[in-house]
Parts: structure tokens; C-alpha cells; sequence
């Protein structure tokens, strides 16, 4: 063991000791994770990924041979079928294509392990005394947090003999995945991961024994207490259907209006009492994608699921399908969709 190690693993040990009474020098601290800190909010740890290419040469070579290999059939199929031929047939026009195809998952294979390592190189990680923070700067901006008070479980996986390896955190929430891969957020190739897995369950134990203001409901009552994850996916699911609601509404709406003649139809739209429907028609598609954004918050865990949220959620849904299959088409639901709809998102709206 280097002296070096030695040091970051007697500094480890002390930061797990006592988790909320240290913290990190500010002038230390990458600017990017600075930017994320909340006013009180003390850093305990911060690290990054390992920088070198991940997996041992040996074991990269043959990917980058076959892919040199698919790039080479690649070329020459696209060539041999496209050279000089101004008029493509189909079967020209397939295998151009494939051969296109074959170049590109050539470059993938080639330069896939140099895009993960400057990815890698661009991502920054932090425990705080509440939360454990991701920010990634590469190929575009993407920050995740997970509250300490909300983690289900932390697990070490794809541990190295070197001491490093990943921690991925699940969280309450239904799926509480990564809305892009579907995996759970993790720290990804660090150093010392025990040593940093055992700093962030100490850090959660020190917020549930003092119970950190940021994941106090802010409701009294069992309505504001966070939903165990047995009952927390039916708040996602009911706002997807709920989601669901708007197109149907509307499609049941301008079938009722097209019986109508153009006369009335111009009456219903933009005069009368019912002059309210353009309004109601436009602004339907908004409440459509204002639910469908709450259930994949609700889904990846970046909002806490209440019982209230459920309860909300979950009557909106009963209640809209009652209505849709139920009510006649009248041709105003969707403006009685819409003002509800409103209600609803206020109602689980976050107060933090």
C-alpha cells in the first residue's frame, strides 16, 4: 500500500466515524458539484471515475479487430453496389444500406471504450450529509440526486481486485430507474468503493437519527408520510392513465362536434357560452405531457410518491374512466378534463 492510499483510507475511516461533523474544504470542492450543494448542505465525500480504458487491453483488442473487420465489409459492400450507378435498384439500395450500417457499428465498436472513458472523465460524484449526487457534463448536462432518507438499499457491484468497482442506489419510487437506460443511478469505476459504500450508509444512518429537514413531509398526517414502494407504483401508474385521458377526450369531442353543421360548429368553437372549447382543445395536449412527465418523475424517484399523491392520482384515474365510459359525449369533456386535471397536479405538486 502506497502512502497515498494510505492517507485517503485513515481520512475514509474518520469520515465514516462521524459522516455529518466533517466536511470538505470549498476550494476543493469541482465547481460542478459546488453548483449542486444546497445552502446548509455540508460535502463529505467527492471522487470521480477512473480515467483509464475500461477492462484490460488484451481483452479490447478483439472488439477493435472486429470491428475493423465489419468497417472493411462495410466499405466494400457499399462501394461495390454503389460505384458508378446513378440508378440504384432495390437490392443495390439494400445492401448500401446494411453496408452503411456495418461502417457505423464498426465505428461504435472501435470507439465506443473512448467515448465511455471521456464520459467518464467529465462525471463527478458527491455524498452529502442528505444526498448522494451524479453530474455528468458529457455529452450533455444531466445532474441525479438521490435524498439519504430515501435510499432503499445501496449495493456494491462489478467489484475489482483493485478495490474499485460501482455503487448503484435505489430509491423510493415506483422503478426508480434511469429514465433513459432503465438501470438504477450509480457511481460508476471508483476508487475504494467499500470505503465510500460504508461512508454513505453511515451518512444515511446520522440523517435518519437526525432526521435532516429536506425529507421531512411537509404534510401532517399519514396524507404527507412517504408511500411504501408496495403502493408508491400506483401513483405512476394512474398518471400515465391519466396521461391517456386528453387524446381520448378530445377524439370524443370533435366527434360529437362533427355531427354538428359548420355554422354550429363555428358557434360551439369561438361564441356562445361554449366558447371556452378552443381553449379547452389547446390546452389539453399541455395537461397531457404535464401528467405524463409526473408518472416518469414518480417512475425514476425524482419526486418523493405521498400517500396524497396516490390517493390523487389514483382517483383522478377511477374517476376520468367512469366519466369517459360511462357520460355521453355532450362535446365539452375535455374542458372538464383539463380544470380537474389542473387540480390534481396542484394538489401533488412538491411544497419543498
Amino acid at each position: 500500500m502506497t502512502n497515498n492510499e494510505q492517507i485517503i483510507q485513515e481520512s475514509m475511516s474518520g469520515q465514516i466515524q462521524s459522516a455529518r461533523k466533517c466536511s470538505i474544504p470549498s476550494e476543493s470542492i469541482p465547481i460542478q458539484l459546488k453548483e449542486q450543494i444546497k445552502p446548509g448542505e455540508h460535502l463529505l465525500w467527492h471522487g470521480k471515475s477512473r480515467t483509464e480504458l475500461r477492462g484490460k487491453l488484451l481483452l479490447l483488442i478483439p472488439g477493435w479487430v472486429g470491428g475493423l473487420f465489419f468497417g472493411y465489409f462495410g466499405v466494400g459492400l457499399t462501394w461495390y453496389h454503389f460505384k458508378g450507378s446513378l440508378h440504384l435498384d432495390i437490392a443495390d439500395l439494400v445492401c448500401v444500406v446494411f453496408g452503411i450500417l456495418f461502417i457505423l457499428s464498426s465505428l461504435f465498436m472501435i470507439l465506443y471504450p473512448f467515448y465511455d472513458r471521456y464520459q467518464r472523465i467529465r462525471t463527478f460524484y458527491g455524498v452529502t450529509d442528505r444526498r448522494v449526487i451524479m453530474v455528468e457534463e458529457w455529452p450533455w448536462h444531466s445532474v441525479v440526486t438521490r435524498d439519504l432518507l430515501r435510499l432503499i438499499q445501496t449495493r456494491i457491484v462489478e467489484e475489482k481486485p483493485d478495490g474499485s468497482g460501482n455503487i448503484e442506489f435505489i430509491a423510493y419510487g415506483w422503478g426508480s430507474t434511469n429514465s433513459k437506460t432503465g438501470d438504477y443511478p450509480e457511481f460508476d469505476f471508483i476508487r475504494n468503493v467499500n470505503e465510500v459504500h460504508a461512508l454513505i450508509l453511515q451518512a444515511r444512518k446520522d440523517a435518519v437519527n437526525n432526521q435532516s429537514p429536506v425529507a421531512k413531509p411537509e404534510l401532517s398526517g399519514i396524507v404527507g408520510k412517504i408511500a411504501p414502494d408496495s403502493i408508491a407504483w400506483l401513483a405512476g401508474v394512474s398518471s400515465y392513465v391519466c396521461a391517456v385521458f386528453y387524446p381520448i377526450v378530445i377524439w370524443s369531442d370533435l366527434k360529437a362536434l362533427s355531427r354538428q353543421s359548420w355554422v354550429g360548429l363555428m358557434g360551439v368553437l369561438f361564441g356562445g357560452d361554449q366558447g371556452s372549447s378552443v381553449v379547452a382543445f389547446c390546452a389539453a395536449p399541455i395537461m397531457m405531457v404535464c401528467f405524463y412527465f409526473r408518472a416518469k418523475n414518480f417512475q425514476v424517484g425524482t419526486k418523493a410518491v405521498r400517500y396524497l399523491d396516490v390517493a390523487v392520482m389514483a382517483g383522478f384515474a377511477i374517476l376520468g374512466s367512469v366519466l369517459l365510459f360511462v357520460g355521453a359525449a355532450t362535446g365539452n369533456e375535455t374542458g372538464l378534463y383539463v380544470v380537474i386535471g389542473i387540480v390534481v397536479l396542484l394538489a401533488t405538486v412538491d411544497r419543498d
